[in-house]
């Protein structure tokens, strides 16, 4: 549960989505020097989706991240992409300098063994990506705070180290215990080359989890789907027969609901409402042809017209043939998942029938159409739409079934029906495949694995550049496995569990992200409202007790006000403190020295002439001054009123991180 949080986490926070396309593109931009010259998108996606370890990648988010790189980083000719030569050296350069500092470090840590030069290079690449794995909490927070985390570690990381040692079949076995004392004597040197290579592996670790858990989906919500039906309705029947917009999904639909054991259907009267509209489209079009000809018939770019003309229907023979052929129910997903008609239940006609004749369902579904169009809605789609859910909920009674629709009043309906299974009871195309992650291959795609990806990174030299990455924005990966570490069990599965649920009922992102933010903070409240709490309860009355408990409600706004303010009257204090330093001291000192200058200039200079230029020069030396300690001062002020807001905010989340994990730990 801890890992799935996490990964909900990464994914859905606002701040990592900024930083999770940088990654991708840094990777872009690495892909396209390795392939060399110019190259097509379509290159670029395939060799993107085998680093990554999937079918298929986001062709859609990759283009637009090309396009975001081109004139920056990239550049693009005829519709294919190439570096600059300056872009391409820089890079060469940087390739160059870290096959160096992997020289250099072999010399001066590792250079007294036995095996093999290169077998050492793929040790330490080996064992350094399995640090990063298990110990990058540590290394980031020593990186912050300038602890020694990794050093209090030394007895998991030389065990960790000797595992992969001993394992290494083709290591020198006179080095198989020396190995693992050198690697920890290596990784606790804070030289800037160790510094410098370390650095490489922590980004690149940070980029992989970044843009693993955005292409994941956890087996919590997976699981749901297993062994279940989904019935289509008639909207989405038309989008698989039609060869519609949704292809792409439909197609990736079919190859996870295979691997889920996902079997598909309708009911009897969306056959109706699908082949009557197929009928009514005909008529439609047929007049059209007879009225108007081929050429104004052919305009509109309705899925029917479209598909048609992709089939190349001329005459009213052609689209006879076609209107005939789509009157037929697709049998179907794809290409070999069957659709099914589900007529087997005696029963679901007389329930479906009964709830087409409730005038309380007719209004509800009505309501809801109607606020979101303002009109009602058809009668026959209406009765149609008030059939197909009392018709799934009357099938959930004895199994797992749920509805695939793109009608409005449908999935609306549906959010305030419970789950049932842990399944909606319905949920739109795009959820759904958003949900079950299948552009990336469904339930053999996990992703809290990273390590596969990172390895893939620094074996490829896809490594980020050194800036890509604040020190500052690795701490975000830190404080999620804080955040959570500090919480229950039972809190994590309850905040997992109310997550799955909303986004079956296929909550937006935004509104996911504030939710998930929100129940974690009250987590931790929680935890340490209960820690308060149970402490009083043996001295305080009941009365007493409840008032405590009323307190602790605002025992987060309380704490974080007062440790705002604490903060930025610490800042704005060394703000003030270098004001008076560049505007009182500074000057204070220079007329001083100045006085002193002139009083002795004065008695022991000959001339007026000779005096004269001396105090021209000394005024002219404490004017140049003066401007030159201003304007440090004006940009460092400047520079200072910027970071304000972030460095409190920055501040302020440590502290109350830090004293809600200070009372934790006293418990």
């Amino acid at each position: 549960m801890d890992e799935i949080i996490k990964s909900l986490y990464l994914r859905l926070d606002a701040n990592t989505s900024t930083l999770t396309r940088s990654a991708i593109g840094q990777i872009l931009v690495k892909i396209i020097y390795s392939l060399d010259g110019q190259v097509s998108k379509e290159e670029i996606f395939k060799a993107y989706a085998q680093i990554n370890g999937i079918g298929k990648a986001d062709e859609q988010q990759l283009e637009e991240i090309l396009e975001e790189l081109v004139d920056k980083d990239i550049k693009k000719r005829s519709g294919k992409y190439y570096l600059s030569s300056n872009k391409k050296a820089k890079i060469s350069k940087s390739v160059e300098n870290a096959e160096n500092r992997k020289e250099e470090i072999l010399d001066n840590y590792f250079s007294k063994v036995f095996s093999d030069r290169a077998l050492i290079a793929e040790w330490l690449q080996d064992v350094t990506i399995k640090f990063f794995e298990s110990f990058s909490d540590e290394w980031i927070s020593d990186l912050l705070t300038g602890h020694k985390n990794v050093y209090k570690s030394e007895s998991s990381i030389r065990d960790m180290v000797d595992r992969r040692t001993l394992n290494n079949k083709k290591i020198d076995n006179r080095d198989k215990k020396e190995l693992p004392r050198l690697f920890f004597e290596f990784v606790n040197d804070n030289k800037g080359i160790v510094n410098d290579y370390l650095w490489d592996y922590g980004t690149s670790a940070f980029a992989a989890k970044l843009i693993r858990n955005q292409n994941g989906v956890d087996s919590l919500t997976i699981d749901s789907f297993k062994n279940s039906t989904c019935i289509l309705d008639t909207n989405v029947l038309l989008f698989i027969a039609l060869n519609s917009r949704f292809k792409d999904g439909i197609i990736a639909l079919e190859k996870v609901f295979s691997s889920l054991n996902v079997k598909v259907g309708y009911l009897y009267i969306t056959q109706k409402e699908y082949q009557d509209k197929v009928y009514n489209q005909k008529s439609m079009t047929m007049r059209n042809l007879e009225k108007f000809g081929y050429d104004i018939a052919s305009i509109p770019n309705d899925d029917f017209t479209t598909n048609a003309k992709e089939l190349q229907c001329k005459t009213s023979e052609d689209f006879e043939r076609f209107f005939e052929e789509k009157h037929k129910m697709p049998k179907v997903v794809h290409e070999s998942l069957p659709i099914c008609l589900l007529d087997n239940d005696s029963e679901l006609a007389n329930v479906i029938e009964k709830a087409q004749h409730n005038q309380n369902k007719i209004d509800v579904l009505n309501g809801i159409f109607h606020n979101c169009t303002g009109h009602d809605k058809r009668s026959n789609a209406l009765m149609h739409d008030i059939g197909l859910l009392e018709g799934v909920e009357y099938l959930r009674k004895n199994g797992k079934y749920f509805v695939v629709s793109e009608e409005v009043c449908v999935n609306l309906y549906s959010k305030n029906r419970p789950l049932s299974d842990n399944l909606p009871l319905s949920i739109r195309i795009d959820t759904l495949i958003n949900v079950l992650a299948a552009n990336n291959d469904g339930d053999t795609f996990n992703a809290a694995d990273y390590v596969p990806l990172f390895a893939n990174i620094v074996r490829s030299g896809l490594i980020p550049n050194k800036d890509t990455f604040k020190q500052e924005e690795l701490y975000s990966l830190y404080d999620i496995d804080e955040q959570v570490a500090q919480l229950p069990k039972e809190e994590v599965e309850k905040i997992v569990k109310d997550m799955h649920e909303m986004m079956l009922k296929g909550t937006g992102e935004k509104e996911l992200q504030r939710e998930l933010k929100s129940k974690i903070t009250k987590g931790k409240i929680k935890v340490v409202s209960d820690l308060d709490s149970t402490k009083q309860a043996l001295s305080l009355s009941e009365k007493n007790l409840k008032r405590q408990e009323e307190q602790n409600h605002n025992l987060a706004d309380a704490l974080r006000r007062n440790i705002k303010k604490s903060e930025s009257e610490k800042y704005d204090k060394e703000t003030l403190r270098i004001k008076k330093k560049y505007q009182i001291i500074y000057p204070l000192v220079f007329f001083i020295i100045s006085v002193i200058v002139f009083i002795f200039a004065f008695f022991n200079t000959d001339s007026v002439g000779s005096f004269l230029s001396f105090v021209i020069s000394i005024v002219a030396n404490v004017v140049y001054n003066l401007y030159s300690r201003v304007k440090v001062l004006t940009d460092k002020i400047k520079d200072r009123i910027a970071k304000r807001e972030s460095v409190i905010s920055q501040a302020v989340m440590e502290r109350m991180n830090k004293e809600i994990g200070d009372k934790l730990e006293k418990l």
